[in-house]
């Protein structure tokens, strides 16, 4: 898996929105890939900001999921704001559980 010299779940997510965008502008110039931020706001909380026109949110809480498995990490995922109830973005909040 290809995480960047980056050794855990929340670092693989906060570099992963310049990835995206390179990734797809590559191989379709006129694309418009989906935004991705996301901010750590302490060892364990991480929020994640996303939006994009396919609305694929559950894909993202479910590459959480995946990394997790992958780096040993469980994660509590609550998703406070959603595009499919009419927000501009969708806001996940990831915790990182014992």
């Amino acid at each position: 898996m290809y995480t960047d010299g980056v050794h855990d779940t929340f670092g693989v997510i906060e570099k992963a929105g310049g990835s995206i965008h390179h990734a797809i502008h590559r191989h379709n110039p006129d694309r418009k890939p989906p935004t991705l931020t996301a901010h750590r706001e302490s060892d364990d909380f991480l929020e994640i900001h996303y939006r994009s026109q396919r609305q694929l949110c559950d894909v993202v809480k479910g590459i959480v999921r995946g990394l997790g498995e992958h780096f040993d990490e469980r994660f509590a995922i609550n998703e406070t704001q959603c595009m499919h109830d009419g927000a501009s973005e969708c806001i996940i909040g990831v915790k990182r559980l014992a």
